[in-house]
């Protein structure tokens, strides 16, 4: 298991990542693209060194809740 970071700037995050060594192992994904109000995205990120950690811009609650009508 790896560290999850929670941050709502994410390409900042990727950009400081990179200006220290590291990388982002994909690109960002966004949880819900067809539904403008929710802004939830993650991407995989690589320290220099080679851990790995998830970055997610909204807490897990806001990413994965359903909404039932």
């Amino acid at each position: 298991m790896w560290p999850i970071l929670l941050r709502h700037n994410s390409e900042r995050a990727i950009a400081r990542t990179e200006q220290y060594g590291g990388k982002a192992r994909m690109d960002i994904m966004r949880y819900r693209p067809e539904d403008d109000s929710k802004q939830a995205k993650m991407v995989y990120l690589e320290y220099p060194f080679g851990n790995l950690f998830e970055f997610y811009s909204h807490s897990y609650e806001e990413t994965y809740a359903a909404d039932y009508e």
